[in-house]
């Protein structure tokens, strides 16, 4: 964690940009526009430039391979799930072979 100079230091930057904010909106600086320009501001520039920031990272095939795995699992599952829900829509049930558990008798059955 943090000592204790570089957190106190750190809650003053919040606190003192807050501040800043609060007196800005209270005297007029900033009107009432200005929450949408400062979000558009933050979201379309400030959070790119940082995520450009994190990807600071050495290059290699070891991660080059886990980021594929992961997009490709999260591909298959979502495909998965579209073909379960369109399966449902136009069969009116999963599956007729599915062995499924009662909780009210606690005991498996076939459908």
């Amino acid at each position: 964690m943090y000592p204790t100079g570089e957190f106190i230091q750190e809650m003053l930057l919040i606190y003192g940009l807050a501040l800043l904010g609060f007196v800005s909106r209270r005297t007029l600086i900033l009107n009432e526009h200005a929450n949408e320009v400062l979000t558009q501001l933050i979201l379309y520039i400030r959070l790119p430039a940082l995520i450009l920031y994190s990807l600071d990272i050495s290059f290699s095939l070891t991660r080059v391979i886990g980021f594929w795995n992961a997009i490709f699992s999260n591909h298959f599952s979502l495909c998965t799930k579209i073909w379960s829900r369109l399966h449902f829509c136009f069969n009116g049930s999963f599956s007729h072979n599915i062995i499924m558990y009662d909780y009210h008798t606690s005991s498996l059955f076939d459908t």
